[in-house]
């Protein structure tokens, strides 16, 4: 009834005023178009008003929609550092309990912040979460995923390129749960993450040698060797429009590259045991897949 709806207006207005203060949410743009500008406007809706953006040389009508629209949100002009550190550079403007990494092509819906600030809440050891993202189909995005073997990953870049479901892409993308209860996995995708700034702080946020791809994973690999957990909310919602693709399909060969190069630096990081002995026959097989990958992505772009 009416009260009832007096009820939850108010509820919503309470935890829009607590996310105030407490989230502060970071952009890393580089031509993203209106998505920016959209991606913007649902943060501010759910209550995130202090929203920064560090803009990586975009030459598009980014920026100047997004002034238009918003006035209160700082722009930072970076040569191009890459996506981690776009990201720090932008953490250093913000002081909030929580830091709310956000792609410029992803947009959360009403509640979504409320919802991952009472999982912080009901856990202090609880150091990132990620919400539950669909596409503009409405389809599932693998937001959670396990820390990458070599095999597992090799397999999956490989594989991946021709077989969208192969065994080595959907363990890594933990396709066999579905993604459709709270669950403590190993990383998420750096398109939405919500991070404790304490956690964050402690290990260094990002590491600004991996230019794109992969900062993601070693900044949840780092955070849980660090003691903090990860976790997936899938009753906290958001958007992921895909519309850095434009980008990526433009420019293959680069992103291809630079995909590999993030890979390979993860694992020289990280490898132990067996995958620091096959860690010189991963080179080569990134080596070998790089041409096929690069043709791929470019026939992507065409159709």
């Amino acid at each position: 009834g009416l009260g009832a709806g007096t009820s939850r207006a108010r509820e919503t207005v309470q935890c829009q005023a607590v996310a105030r203060s407490r989230v502060g949410a970071v952009i890393v743009n580089y031509n993203a178009g209106d998505d920016l500008t959209q991606s913007v406007a649902s943060l501010k809706a759910d209550g995130v008003l202090d929203v920064v953006v560090s803009d990586n040389g975009s030459t598009d009508n980014s920026l100047a929609t997004l002034a238009k629209a918003f006035t209160d949100v700082p722009v930072d002009h970076l040569p191009n550092p890459g996506y981690g550190a776009g990201m720090n550079h932008g953490a250093k403007r913000l002081d909030n309990e929580v830091l709310f990494v956000v792609n410029p092509d992803a947009a959360i819906k009403p509640g979504c912040v409320a919802q991952l600030l009472s999982r912080f809440d009901a856990d202090p050891k609880l150091g990132l979460l990620g919400p539950h993202i669909v596409d503009e189909d409405g389809h599932l995005y693998p937001s959670a995923r396990v820390f990458p073997s070599l095999a597992l990953g090799l397999g999956h870049a490989v594989l991946g390129m021709f077989w969208r479901n192969n065994p080595f892409s959907a363990r890594y993308k933990m396709l066999d749960w579905g993604q459709k209860t709270y669950r403590e996995i190993d990383w998420v995708s750096g398109a939405l993450m919500f991070v404790r700034r304490k956690a964050f702080d402690q290990v260094g946020g990002f590491d600004d040698g991996f230019w794109i791809y992969m900062e993601d994973v070693d900044l949840c690999k780092r955070l849980w060797e660090a003691g903090w957990k990860t976790a997936y909310d899938p009753d906290a919602h958001a958007l992921h429009a895909g519309g850095t693709g434009t980008v990526k399909s433009a420019r293959p060969f680069k992103f291809v590259l630079a995909h590999q190069r993030s890979f390979l630096r993860y694992f020289r990081k990280h490898a132990t045991g067996v995958d620091r002995v096959l860690y010189p026959f991963a080179v080569a097989g990134f080596g070998l897949r790089l041409p096929i990958a690069w043709l791929s992505a470019k026939l992507r772009g065409r159709h």
